[in-house]
């Protein structure tokens, strides 16, 4: 069951409109020779993905997962969730809804059947559009000489109605195509992938990004990894994309490098360290588009052994695109984020608690300065689990200095009894623009899961 309120224009309407919904799902599946009644119920906060054309997000939602069926050499289960972007906390970017039946062999391989849906329902989204896509994605894995080669394959149908375009429906085509080696007697692995998306194509419920696009593209990338975990690691990569828009083509190409150090390499600086560098040229045929960007980007972890253990995570990032047709689009933005946590035992209890935050300052055009302070905490004993993130999140735009601010809490409580399990979540942001309109958003979940066998002994 949820329910959720939203308010909407004005100083602070806090009960604008309501709507509210249940869901009750039972599934049944034989397993052997008794009947079984089950499902994996879960609250979301984590990267969801189905397949890369249909759905990858992180996700705040509650996801639903029947357990595997079948035979000795093959499996099947299905699954279905429901959610919104996390990084979205005043649900711009709609309610979207997923589900799959994957089915997986020991000989022929894994494949799937995936559906996902667009519904833009808050009043921010409704210049989105309704969308539904399908998919069909299949891998196989076989050998070849000394090494493992693992090809994979998607084909993805959208469909879509704007209210920009007076509710017309489009259609449009998505295809990918993988092919990954890993040799077996040296710590090298590579991956090649082919794409080619229709005009019409663009699955926001697959976007990792805004400002990632799909529609009217072809592309190839390649990547490349040398080194194994415990060791040092070395990253290459070429990509090419060609984008088709009214005003002609336009061709990217990107090489990226990296270097990934852990933390016993280096005996007198005990982090685990990851560098990142890339290089992107655009350009078309008539010179209206050319442009160059460059990007650094660090991060480093540091472990905090002993009874009060822990962990420190910090990332720098320098990022630079100089527009060398018009010399409008040039901007330079650098980004901080550091995070800690400790972790306490007491009474059974394991508590952990740390600050972080985001800091990003972006120069030239649409700059903007950002700040994004939280704190979490989770505490977790025999029978209770309680999760909570509080933070805020604050923008502001140059040169109109104009000010946002949203206030963001987030609950996350689980209890466990037996075969019972009865949870609840609770959601709440605020949103603050100065001078201007204010927002109140909350949302609320409780769910209950009994397991439990029908036929058979219930011991077994």
């Amino acid at each position: 069951m949820r329910w959720y309120n939203t308010s909407g224009s004005g100083s602070r309407a806090r009960r604008a409109g309501q709507r509210w919904s249940a869901v009750l799902v039972v599934l049944l599946a034989f397993a052997g020779e008794a009947l079984t009644a089950s499902a994996d119920l879960s609250l979301l906060d984590d990267a969801v993905r189905l397949s890369p054309l249909t759905l990858q997000r992180e996700t705040v939602g509650v996801q639903m997962q029947t357990p595997d069926m079948g035979g000795e050499r093959w499996r099947s289960r299905m699954l279905w969730l429901q959610g919104r972007a996390a990084n979205d906390p005043l649900g711009m970017s709609g309610q979207f809804e997923g589900g799959a039946w994957q089915v997986r062999h020991d000989r022929y391989g894994s494949y799937a059947v995936n559906l996902a849906q667009l519904r833009p329902e808050l009043m921010l989204s409704s210049d989105l559009p309704e969308q539904r896509v399908a998919s069909m994605t299949g891998n196989r894995r076989f050998a070849m000489g000394d090494r493992q080669v693992t090809l994979g394959a998607e084909m993805a149908m959208l469909r879509q109605t704007d209210q920009g375009d007076n509710w017309r429906p489009h259609s449009g085509a998505g295809y990918g195509l993988d092919l990954q080696a890993r040799e077996l007697h040296r710590p090298l692995q590579y991956r090649l992938r082919a794409e080619r998306f229709g005009r019409h194509f663009e699955p926001v419920t697959a976007r990792r990004s805004p400002g990632q696009r799909y529609a009217n593209r072809d592309g190839i990338q390649f990547d490349s990894r040398y080194g194994s975990a415990a060791e040092l690691q070395l990253h290459a990569g070429y990509s090419w994309q060609r984008r088709y828009p009214l005003r002609g083509p336009v061709t990217a190409q990107a090489w990226h490098t990296g270097l990934r150090l852990p933390g016993n390499v280096l005996s007198r600086i005990p982090v685990r360290q990851d560098w990142r560098w890339r290089h992107q040229q655009r350009s078309n045929g008539s010179g209206t588009v050319a442009s160059r960007s460059r990007e650094l980007r660090w991060s480093g972890a540091l472990s905090h052994p002993g009874p009060v253990a822990g962990s420190t995570r910090l990332q720098l990032r320098w990022y630079a695109l100089d527009d060398q047709a018009s010399g409008r689009l040039s901007r330079r933005s650098r980004q901080l984020q550091l995070d800690h946590s400790r972790q306490y035992r007491f009474a059974g209890m394991r508590l952990q608690a740390g600050p972080g935050f985001d800091y990003r300052v972006q120069h030239g055009f649409g700059a903007i300065e950002r700040l994004d302070p939280t704190f979490r905490v989770n505490l977790s004993g025999r029978a209770h689990r309680l999760a909570a993130r509080l933070g805020t999140h604050t923008m502001a735009s140059h040169p109109s200095d104009s000010v946002i601010s949203v206030y963001g809490l987030r609950l996350n409580y689980r209890y466990r009894l037996h075969t019972h399990m009865l949870g609840l979540a609770y959601d709440h942001a605020l949103h603050d623009q100065r001078h201007d309109a204010s927002m109140d958003l909350w949302r609320a979940g409780l769910y209950w899961r009994y397991g439990f066998r029908l036929g058979g002994d219930l011991n077994s």
